[in-house]
């Protein structure tokens, strides 16, 4: 048992395959501690004048962050490798909410689509208009499917989506109640969706 402390707080956590611990915090850095004794490994930072926000590990390895930057007020999604060393930063993108079948990186665009990005070059291998505000991440199923809770700015009255691994729409249902986790995909087949709604299947 340890513990690990610092004058900011941390704001969430991602565990790696290697059990790697990494740390958002408010003074927008990304901390890498040791799993074993919670010794600091590095952190990474975009950059002054730029608001950090969700951290996702893809199934490569290869790390993504969204952040925000102040001075030109844009959106951005950065991917770099395990040495820190960026390997492209794409404006407009406000979260990164998991991958594909394929391994690319599905993110929501200021456009409101979503869309599956190449891991290596970032560029676009295709996107889905879905026209919602707020995306929290997605569930995958082993078919490729992409299950994903989207909801207006307010956080309600939102819809859960499926879409083919393509980024195909095969179906929405409406999600009635408040959207605070994404959804999640049971052995017994069932799609949960943690709001007022209980599950659904899929």
């Amino acid at each position: 048992f340890y513990e690990v402390t610092h004058q900011s707080a941390f704001r969430s956590v991602t565990i790696g395959a290697d059990n790697t611990v990494y740390m958002m915090e408010s003074d927008e850095q990304l901390h890498s501690v040791s799993q074993i004794d919670g010794t600091q490994n590095w952190t990474f930072a975009v950059g002054s004048g730029a608001y950090m926000g969700n951290h996702v590990i893809g199934p490569d390895t290869q790390q993504y962050v969204a952040y925000y930057d102040v001075p030109t007020e844009t959106p951005h999604l950065v991917a770099f490798d395990q040495d820190k060393a960026i390997n492209w930063d794409k404006p407009g993108y406000m979260r990164c909410l998991g991958f594909s079948a394929f391994g690319d990186a599905l993110a929501i665009n200021t456009s409101q689509e979503l869309v599956a990005l190449d891991p290596v070059s970032g560029d676009v291998v295709w996107h889905t208009l879905i026209n919602h505000t707020l995306s929290t991440s997605c569930a995958l199923a082993n078919d490729g499917t992409i299950y994903l809770e989207a909801g207006q700015s307010s956080g309600f009255d939102g819809e859960v989506m499926a879409f083919d691994s393509l980024g195909g729409f095969k179906w929405a249902i409406p999600s009635t109640g408040q959207i605070y986790r994404p959804p999640m995909l049971y052995a017994d087949g069932r799609l949960y969706v943690p709001n007022h709604e209980s599950a659904y299947n899929p």
